[in-house]
């Protein structure tokens, strides 16, 4: 007997993980399986192995598969591609391995289908916070396209200028005590490698750059 779509929508959502508070029980290298389950959404048996939450109290979720929701779109190596997109034309985030939703701009901030989104910011924010042996610079993201911004920070304090679409530096680390998130330096750095050489000499001056 074929049961109502919302019946086993309700099922999966209520779903309840026994762990430890915040672990994140998020299946790893599941792309290809959700993927085949999103198109066969009356398959009760097979839809309720999907986990959609990292367990009680924790926000690490992905998007519910199915055919009216979202369909997993999966790379060559049968991992998540970093930008999905749902069935509404929403576009967003995951990370590769679980599918874990890392930036919703339409949701959050309302924007138009239109908008295009960059991944890359997001993800690594997520995959350094979540990783307490990188002493890394935890990226700064443009919360309505996903881009880097043009002004990184290291721990200590130094900054960076970087590619805000790869997230490469381009020039620093050097002291920066202003309030801009894209400095002349990082402008001029940017559109003109050869000032890179110039930068670094006059900041070398006052003993700002390493």
């Amino acid at each position: 007997m074929i049961c109502p779509p919302g019946l086993f929508l309700g099922t999966v959502l209520g779903i309840l993980l026994s762990s430890s508070f915040g672990q994140n029980l998020l299946r790893e290298n599941s792309c290809v399986e959700y993927r085949s389950i999103s198109l066969s959404p009356f398959n009760a048996s097979v839809f309720s192995k999907v986990v959609l939450n990292g367990g009680p109290g924790s926000l690490r979720t992905i998007e519910v598969p199915s055919q009216s929701t979202w369909i997993p779109k999966c790379d060559e190596d049968d991992m998540y591609d970093t930008r999905q997109r749902r069935q509404n034309n929403e576009k967003f985030c995951v990370l590769p391995t679980t599918g874990e939703i890392v930036f919703d701009p339409i949701k959050t901030n309302h924007l138009d289908n239109s908008t295009e989104i960059l991944c890359d910011c997001f993800v690594e924010r997520r995959l350094i916070r979540t990783d307490r042996h990188k002493d890394d610079i935890v990226p700064r993201c443009d919360n309505k396209t996903g881009h880097f911004k043009a002004l990184q920070f290291y721990s200590n304090g130094k900054a960076q200028c970087v590619d805000e679409v790869t997230g490469e530096p381009i020039l620093g680390p050097f002291f920066y005590n202003g309030t801009s998130d894209k400095p002349e330096e990082c402008v001029r750095a940017e559109e003109a490698p050869m000032f890179v050489s110039s930068v670094r000499g006059r900041l070398n001056k006052d003993s700002k750059y390493d």
